[in-house]
Parts: structure tokens; sequence; C-alpha cells
């Protein structure tokens, strides 16, 4: 342990290999795939509501939202 700002603490965690991407699919407490993802969008396209989404999906709708919106999972498949 050693004092430092949190520039030294990010630099020193990439230097030491502690940087792992968990996002998306690669994130092991995910309840969606990028599959599942891609076929809500789809089917909000074809009119189905969100709240009907959220359901069939067993999410909660604030999460529906932000899937819809593009602030969470991204077109490339991250979170």
């Amino acid at each position: 342990l050693f004092l430092g700002t949190q520039f030294d603490n990010m630099r020193d965690m990439v230097a030491k290999g502690r940087n792992t991407d968990n996002t998306g699919d690669k994130n092991p407490n995910c309840k969606l795939s990028s599959e599942k993802v891609a076929q809500m969008r789809k089917l909000h396209q074809e009119g189905l509501s969100g709240n009907k989404l959220s359901v069939m999906f067993s999410i909660s709708r604030t999460q529906t939202s932000r899937i819809l919106n593009g602030e969470s999972w991204g077109i490339d498949g991250s979170h």
C-alpha cells in the first residue's frame, strides 16, 4: 500500500494487469446477451412497448429504457 493520486493508482492497476474489461457479454453478472438486446430492439421497432419488453426479458423498466435509448448496451454490444 502506498500513497498516490488517482492517476498513480490507475497506472499501477494497468501495470499489474488488473484492468479487466467486463462490458457486455463479458460480465459474469449480466442478465442479457448481446443477441437478446438486439432482439429487444427489433421487437421495439416492430411496436412492442418498453413495459412489455421489460416483463418479457425480466429486467426493470428503467434498464429497458436505457437499452432502447442507447445509454446502456451500445451498438457494439458493450454496457
